[in-house]
């Protein structure tokens, strides 16, 4: 019988952008994300912007 890793996931926190721009870099795991067109897929900036919706402005 196989057995499955629990996964938990949590927010994404500000000392988590350099982590997820770095993870994105990675072309085994983006290969498959719907935004073949761009590189790298989510940028630092955007990752902020998520974080923090009122610094784009």
């Amino acid at each position: 019988m196989f057995t499955l890793p629990e996964i938990r996931l949590r927010e994404l926190t500000l000392e988590d952008i350099e982590d997820r721009y770095l993870w994105c870099l990675d072309y085994e795991v983006t290969k498959h994300l719907n935004m073949p067109d761009k590189y790298p897929p989510i940028s630092k900036e955007e990752t902020k912007i998520r974080l923090l919706p009122d610094a784009s402005q």
